[in-house]
């Protein structure tokens, strides 16, 4: 389970050091409920220490999208919320994505992305499919933290958002259809091997009966 004192630890790292004028463009990926949140929240914290910090979360600009989909053509609603039933949905947010982090001109842009596999093989979640599209000149200067977490944790701390009243409202639940489908594996092994930036691999597993998100 990461602690607050392990995201700082990791702030301090030597990828992190600023170089040159250019931002640094740190992604915090992994599944749906792995603790991506949790890590970016504290990474911020920590660098905004050192510089300007600038935020993009998928999952935020995703719901901003669901809500502008006036016309239900990207997306269906059931009782658990909301299911995205079209990757043109997920092109939308990652061009503001590109956007966003192309007029940026601090230091440090934290950006969340949560990738997957659609069991159902109608929706393209994969890194590879992201990366497709990212510009050269942003990778050039990315940094990635890969969050890993068993399913099965991911499911338990899902449910206990809605159990437990005190649980921060930072960290929703999510659709446990949509987890079920799109979050129970993803293809990061694969495309970590395809990415010649640095790569850091953090273990947020159940280690105690505590509650990480």
């Amino acid at each position: 389970m990461l602690m607050p004192d392990q995201i700082i630890q990791l702030s301090r790292r030597e990828e992190f050091q600023k170089r040159d004028s250019e931002p640094i463009y740190i992604w915090v990926m992994g599944m749906s409920g792995a603790g991506k949140t949790f890590v970016l929240a504290h990474l911020k914290e920590e660098l905004q220490k050192r510089g300007t910090v600038g935020v993009f979360s998928d999952g935020e600009q995703l719901l901003r999208e669901v809500r502008n989909d006036t016309r239900w053509e990207y997306h269906i609603r059931n009782k658990e919320g909301f299911l995205v039933t079209n990757t043109a949905l997920d092109d939308l947010v990652y061009r503001e994505l590109v956007v966003r982090a192309e007029a940026f001109e601090g230091d440090f842009f934290l950006i969340e992305v949560t990738r997957g596999k659609d069991l159902e093989g109608e929706r393209d979640l994969s890194f590879s499919r992201l990366f497709r599209d990212i510009p050269t000149h942003l990778l050039s200067n990315s940094v990635f933290v890969y969050v890993h977490c068993p399913y099965d944790e991911r499911v338990r701390r899902n449910q206990l958002r809605t159990e437990n009243a005190s649980t921060n409202s930072n960290y929703r639940k999510v659709n446990p259809v949509a987890l079920r489908r799109f979050f129970q594996e993803d293809d990061f092994e694969e495309w970590k091997l395809t990415i010649k930036r640095p790569i850091i691999e953090l273990d947020n597993s159940r280690e105690d009966d505590e509650t990480s998100e």
